[in-house]
């Protein structure tokens, strides 16, 4: 099959001349996202599952049609990336009967989302580091409002999140919405 899939399976990498000309806006990477993610050593087997899950449906054949859709959608490349990443995680979240720990959904889906941006730009779209980050930003809003937490409840929740258990949640405190750590992942257990 010739299509976008073996495309970006097989595509080279940029050339030095591609990455000094500005042409290739490449920092923002699935192995540096992967580098920079300071998880405890009980998840990072399951992390490590969990991306190789995202990647073997991404790189499937049957989603070479949603890949497809996606790109000819109207929207900008960042939110293609961004609710890309939502789809693509919660797919593969729905085939795991939502047994991952959702301490890593939001680490999962950042690494995802470089990964698509990374996918993108193996298929021939303009894909800027910039439109990653967006798409990155897109993605936690669209996760965190899935789980019942508005974008302007987040500091309040952090807050008190810093606070420990000591003080109860205030009335403002969206109802239901489960506790969400500094580094912006939904915890487990509340």
């Amino acid at each position: 099959m010739a299509g976008l899939i073996d495309g970006a399976r097989t595509a080279p990498e940029p050339t030095s001349d591609e990455q000094d000309s500005g042409t290739a806006d490449q920092a923002v990477t699935p192995s540096a996202v992967r580098s920079k993610m300071n998880l405890p050593a009980k998840l990072q087997k399951p992390y490590q599952l969990m991306v190789l899950a995202c990647k073997k449906l991404l790189y499937s054949e049957q989603m070479e049609p949603q890949v497809r859709q996606t790109l000819s959608a109207p929207g900008s490349v960042s939110q293609k990336i961004g609710h890309g990443t939502v789809m693509l995680v919660g797919l593969v979240l729905s085939q795991t009967n939502n047994t991952v720990p959702p301490d890593l959904i939001i680490p999962v889906a950042t690494e995802m989302a470089a990964e698509i941006g990374d996918f993108l730009r193996k298929v021939g779209v303009k894909v800027t580091d910039h439109d990653i980050a967006e798409g990155m930003a897109i993605m936690v809003e669209e996760i965190l409002e899935r789980a019942g937490v508005k974008l302007e409840q987040l500091p309040q929740l952090l807050a008190q999140q810093g606070q420990g258990a000591q003080q109860a949640p205030g009335p403002q405190a969206a109802a239901g919405a489960p506790p969400v750590a500094p580094d912006g992942r939904v915890m487990e257990g509340a």
